[in-house]
């Protein structure tokens, strides 16, 4: 048993090392799934996307951004902070081609919002922008405008939308975000399996010595 412990630390230890802490945590990714409730076709596309089709992806974006407008408490503005995003539509999956994208925060007497969009995909050939709004009318979520490094719970907003259309208004598809979790960070799981190997390795110890 010893041995073995041995030999899976030597395959762990490398992996925990390739990507060291807090490296690592500065990149967060949230994992998105939705479902449609229109369907826009602006110039005869030749398809169509039925009512109720479930949407399903993820973005990765950089927690260390900084605040596009830091003099101002209220509305965060994070610049090209997502440094990668898909998502699928039934069968149907996206490509990303460029950079150009952000993450507001507004938090203010009004409401609390979290915007999220991406200019940068190809959906069935047309270059393509997605978006989605979380918004709070009582103004409850956010403490700050800073950028969350945990889901914003979606129970908590009463506008939950998202659209993905042309960037020429070609087609629009509109619909509803139905969850929003975070995905951890492969170095968090290599973090996580090591410490299982550990403790397994202790108590096989401490059964031993017994």
């Amino acid at each position: 048993m010893r041995r073995r412990c041995l030999r899976h630390a030597a395959v762990l230890l490398p992996l925990m090392l390739l990507c060291p802490q807090p490296a690592c945590g500065d990149l967060v990714t949230f994992a998105f799934t939705g479902v449609t409730t229109l369907f826009n076709d602006g110039d005869n596309v030749g398809w169509s996307v039925p009512n109720g089709t479930e949407l399903s992806g993820r973005y990765t974006f950089d927690s260390t951004t900084p605040d596009g407008s830091p003099s101002d408490p209220e509305h965060g503005r994070y610049y090209d902070t997502i440094v990668d995003l898909s998502l699928s539509l039934a069968e149907d999956e996206t490509t990303r081609i460029g950079i150009f994208n952000h993450i507001f925060i507004r938090t203010d007497d009004i409401n609390d919002q979290y915007i999220l969009r991406d200019r940068n995909l190809v959906f069935k050939d047309y270059e393509s922008n997605f978006s989605f709004l979380l918004a709070d009318a009582q103004a409850n979520v956010f403490a700050s405008d800073a950028l969350p490094e945990e889901p914003p719970p979606l129970g908590e907003f009463e506008a939950t939308d998202f659209v993905l259309s042309g960037l020429e208004s070609e087609y629009s598809i509109h619909g509803d975000i139905t969850s929003l979790t975070l995905v951890p960070e492969p170095s968090t799981l290599v973090l996580l399996a090591g410490a299982t190997l550990m403790a397994g390795c202790v108590r096989r110890r401490t059964s031993e010595v017994r």
